[in-house]
């Protein structure tokens, strides 16, 4: 059966209520006051900016670097090339900027706005020292020149159908100086000819995949490169000449790793990675940077031998790292960082092996592995010899001193710093203005009057105090979601699904303190982003989407005794990643998200609602919402919430509806924004909504904040600002929201009254019921309160219902009533007015308004139920004033069962017998059968109702010749009785067949053997006792025996 919904369909402005036209279906705004006193009393401030909140010196990052040499002031300097992330927003006053260090004196010499960059990734320099610089997001190529310490834009990258390429990975240069880059979305190798000055597509969707994440240039006229497919990575070689490509060998270890941090040790698994973060080619080595989601998800550094074709896979050759770009060799060696072991080690590039430099430990050196070099600092006291220079992503250039080799491998003669004598210096970059992306808005805990903003990729978490809008700061990664469970509050980290509780320390929030719990990553979870985490009963719930890679997003459990532990479902709803959650007596309801992990395209193109429940641990319910007002497939829903009234909401971007709780069918729908989804287009995050009253809902659902009351079904847009997140202060006073490509955030001071609404007429649809195949009537009317006067002139309405199950009639020529089925829509549009057939509304309507005449299909079984919608119900006045009135539905039943059952019995057998089985069988005629009994003799209705015998079988035994009865009574309460003869019975001994076995049955039987009587059938049958087939003495002795026993 078809299912209907309900549907408000709405157009929103502020202090204005929608207004349906008739004739066109369209939808206007007409200046009105609303049913809902809530909203009439509504205000709202006009938004007032904070800025960039995530702008401190402590959300500097860096991602990326390069080194070379510059003139300054008649003197050559060691610089470094970086650049700060920022705001890609068109117009943007703090854009990503490169920045030029002066490394000698500890400052920056000069800065370049990267208009549209958000982030950069890659920094090269050629052999001029000119410096390459690709951004993500508006992806462009910029290159500066360390002569004219002047900065251009090369431009952006297009693939050949036009697509613009959003990332770009990494840049290498051939002999003559040209530049290579990979890219994303269209895996594209690109060329940059410093000749004719343009880029040249190379290679597209290389591998079938997405990505072209790595690759350098050797000298025997290769370039070594890695892309990315939807599972994995594939290492390659390209002939620059001839542009062929040739597969390389793929990476295989089974282990094992240093366990110094609880990350299991791992054996006899092969373990392939899938990500790679950079490539290095030193002297006949690549060194790659890598990950491995399965089974481990751990960050490696691992090389290429270029000369024999094959990856160095001995355990000794294969260390943990998560950087992207190992140093410049120093002395034909390769120093790098082992966090297993937590040791400096050189790769000695002759002998194709790794030492352990001694006197390095994890105070000595902190590499960072984000493009670094070795400097010999002049006139530096403080820093002797060889300094290893890089960048941290927390905004900070570090300087690790490694003094002077001592020829040995070793070195002599470290600087130690501070008071903890570490062997480096973490100098801060003062980049100015440096805005964060709003990753994620929330409340704060209960009691701290806090909002908390968690900034994209960190390192920042801002803790807003809302009475006093005071933001402070603390350090912390990309949080995907927070929220509040039995006294504690959880943040959910990207990557790795990393769960952190944080201490607000009301005192001074900057003090706060987090604590990790656990990770969802690792050991076949492959989780990478909580998005929400609410309470549910005894547990903390976790919604999640998966790793690169992956589909299968999870719903996560943490105890409440002990949120250590975890039960993580992954693939619940396979294919999907989990978006929202809310919950209510012992049920956990979800949402979920077509999208899974980056690089890998969906499989599915409807989202889910379902139902987890807590007691038994499984998923009970499934459903795909089929919403009116999305003109696609729905591919997202998120937000989900629990009213006060237990009314359960969600969203799927500009389209908030209600949902059945128990069936999880849609009740009604509101728009705020027209609604399209693409499976091009990856969405994970989910909207947000509070309550204000039990009653009045606030939501940024398609980014617009909207306050909704439930009760009228009325809306009110708040601001023409887009709103990106949304939070709610604790007091109910003031709404948050980010915007401006999320990067600023807004407040709004809002009001409003709690009185009583506006009384209006509702229009009732009588139910009805009727047999299969007959017509039935169902009046529809205006109901009215006491005291309400409301004139209504005319109304209009949308009638749904299943066409298989009902036929409607239309109305009589004359009717007030006329009907339109609208065949693109499934629907009937009802228009009603005065005069015949609704022509003019020219006097007020009556309360009864007529009846519409419907015929129940003639297959439909006893007790079958249809139900009739009536939505987007508006009525006017003689003035035109627009009224929108409570949704109804009514239900046509198909009559009960009215037939008695038909009962059928069957005896065992029709030849003589001692016994005979005589089976029940039953027809309900559409019930089932409630009761069967049944009696010797032939029994009344009135007598075997009440002294049968209750049969609890199929059939009973009948050890008397003569009539039995059987009773049968369905689930409707129908009854029946019939009876069947069973004259073939027969008692053993009664040889004169009188009913009874006595001396006269010896006597009958001495004259059968004297063959002075002849038996008949049943006589000879009760006769023979000795189971011979003749009468005979053994006959007569048997029977002499029975009558003295």
């Amino acid at each position: 059966m078809n299912r209907w919904k309900i549907i408000f369909s709405q157009v929103l402005a502020l202090f204005l209520i929608v207004a349906i036209c008739a004739s066109s279906g369209q939808v206007y705004a007409q200046e009105q006051s609303y049913i809902s006193n809530q909203l009439n009393t509504f205000t709202a401030t006009e938004p007032q900016g904070f800025g960039y909140p995530l702008a401190t010196a402590g959300s500097t990052e860096f991602i990326n670097s390069a080194y070379g040499v510059e003139e300054e002031g008649g003197q050559q300097v060691n610089v470094l090339y970086t650049s700060a992330s920022g705001d890609n927003s068109v117009g943007s006053e703090a854009p990503a900027k490169f920045i030029v260090y002066d490394l000698d004196n500890r400052r920056i010499l000069r800065d370049f706005p990267l208009p549209g960059a958000k982030v950069t990734w890659t920094h090269g320099t050629d052999s001029q020292g000119n410096v390459y610089i690709a951004t993500q997001s508006n992806a462009n190529v910029f290159r500066y020149s360390p002569v004219t310490k002047e900065l251009e834009s090369l431009g952006a990258i297009r693939a050949s159908d036009g697509t613009l390429q959003t990332a770009l990975y990494h840049v290498s240069f051939d002999s003559e100086d040209n530049a290579y880059f990979g890219t994303y979305p269209s895996a594209l190798l690109v060329k940059y000819d410093i000749t004719q000055k343009k880029f040249q597509i190379m290679k597209e969707k290389l591998f079938g995949g997405n990505y072209v994440k790595a690759h350098v240039i050797a000298d025997n006229g290769y370039m070594y490169l890695f892309g990315a497919t939807q599972t994995e990575a594939k290492f390659a070689r390209l002939n620059l000449e001839s542009g062929a490509v040739e597969e390389l060998p793929e990476f295989s270890y089974t282990g094992p790793f240093q366990n110094h941090d609880g990350i299991k040790n791992v054996t006899n698994e092969k373990i392939p990675f899938d990500k790679v973060q950079g490539l290095t080619l030193r002297g006949n080595y690549i060194f790659a940077f890598v990950e491995a989601t399965k089974p481990t998800n751990l960050a490696m550094l691992v090389i290429y031998d270029i000369a024999n074709n094959r990856w160095l896979t001995e355990p000794e050759n294969v260390i943990r790292n998560n950087g992207t770009h190992v140093p410049p060799a120093l002395n034909n060696k390769v120093y790098v960082w082992d966090r297993g072991y937590l040791k400096l080690k050189a790769f000695d590039l002759t002998t194709g092996t790794y030492s352990v430099v001694a006197g390095f430990d994890a105070n000595s050196v902190n590499p960072g592995m984000r493009g670094s070099t070795f400097i010999q600092f002049e006139n530096q006291v403080d820093l002797p010899g060889l300094t290893l220079v890089t960048v941290q992503k927390n905004g900070t250039v570090t300087y690790n001193s490694f003094g002077y080799p001592d020829g040995s491998g070793g070195f002599s003669g470290r600087k130690k710093f501070g008071a903890s004598q570490v062997g480096y210096e973490n100098i801060p970059v003062d980049a100015g203005l440096q805005p964060k992306v709003i990753r994620a808005l929330e409340r704060g805990p209960q009691g701290t009057d806090t909002i908390a903003i968690g900034a994209y990729m960190g390192p920042v978490l801002g803790i807003l105090n809302s009475k006093t809008d005071e933001i402070k700061y603390i350090t912390m990664e990309q949080i995907e979601g927070m929220g509040e469970a039995h006294g504690k509050y959880y943040a959910g980290v990207y990557p790795k699904a990393e769960i952190y509780t944080i201490d607000f320390n009301t005192m001074d929030f900057s003090q706060s303190t987090k604590a990790l719990v656990t990770k969802l990553s690792g050991s076949g979870l492959d989780q990478d982003r909580p998005f929400q985490l609410i309470e549910a009963g005894d547990y903390v719930a976790i919604s999640t989407v998966p790793d690169y890679g992956v589909l299968d997003g999870a719903l996560t459990l943490l105890p409440k005794a002990d949120n250590t532990q975890k039960e993580v479902y992954k693939g619940i709803i396979p294919n999907q990643s989990i978006i929202g959650l809310a919950y209510k007596d012992g049920k956990i309801y979800g949402s979920t998200s077509v999208w899974g992990g980056l690089g890998i395209d969906p499989v599915d193109v409807n989202a889910k609602l379902f139902i987890f429940d807590l007691a038994t641990k499984t998923v009970t319910k499934v459903v795909e919402p089929d919403l009116q007002n999305v003109s696609t497939s729905v591919m997202h829903i998120g937000g989900l919430s629990m009213g006060p009234n237990g009314d359960l909401w969600a969203i799927s971007n500009g389209v908030i509806f209600e949902v059945n709780p128990e069936t999880l069918e849609v009740i009604r729908e509101f728009k705020t924004r027209d609604t399209s989804w693409s499976t091009n287009t990856a969405w994970y995050l989910p909207y947000q909504m509070d309550w204000l009253t039990d009653t009045l809902l606030v939501t940024n659902a398609g980014e617009v904040i909207t306050v909704i009351d439930t009760q009228t079904g009325e809306m009110r847009k708040l601001t023409n600002k887009q709103a990106n997140l949304m939070a709610v202060s604790e007091d109910k006073k003031s709404i948050y929201f980010s915007s401006d490509r999320q990067y600023k955030l807004y407040k709004m001071g809002i009001s409003f009254e709690q009185g009583q609404n506006n009384v209006l007429p509702k229009l009732e649809l009588q139910n009805q019921s009727g047999p299969a195949g007959a017509e039935v009537l169902l009046p529809l009317s205006l109901v009215r309160d006491t005291s309400d006067t409301t004139s209504i002139h005319a109304i209009e309405f949308d009638m749904t219902f299943d066409g298989a199950d009902l036929t409607l009639t239309a109305p009589a020529e004359g009717s007030i009533i006329s009907v339109n089925y609208v065949a693109a829509e499934n629907k009937y549009r009802v228009l009603i007015g005065y005069a015949p057939n609704g022509s003019s509304p020219s006097a007020e309507l009556p309360d009864a308004l007529g009846s519409f005449a419907f015929t129940i299909a003639a297959n439909r079984p006893y007790g079958a139920t249809t139900p009739i919608s009536l939505s987007n119900i508006m009525v006017t006045n003689e003035n035109g004033d627009l009224r929108m009135l409570a949704n109804a539905t009514a239900t046509v039943t198909v009559q009960g069962d009215t037939i008695a059952p038909i009962i059928d019995l069957t005896a065992s057998t029709t030849d003589y017998a001692e016994t005979v089985t005589v089976t029940v069988a039953g027809d309900g005629t559409g019930s089932a059968i409630a009761e069967t009994k049944w009696a010797e003799g032939e029994q009344t209705l009135e007598d075997i109702r009440t002294s049968g015998v209750l049969l609890t079988g199929s059939s009973f035994t009948a050890t008397k010749k003569g009539i039995y009865t059987v009773y049968m009574k369905d689930a409707a309460g129908n009854e029946a009785i019939k009876t069947i003869d069973i004259p073939n019975i027969v008692i053993k001994g009664d040889a004169n067949d009188d009913g009874v076995v006595n001396l006269l049955d010896w006597q009958k039987l001495a004259n059968y053997i004297l063959l002075k009587e002849t038996p008949n059938d049943r006589q000879a049958f009760a006769s023979r006792l000795n189971a011979g087939n003749t009468i005979d003495v053994g006959d007569w002795v048997l029977l002499a025996k029975m009558l003295v026993n």
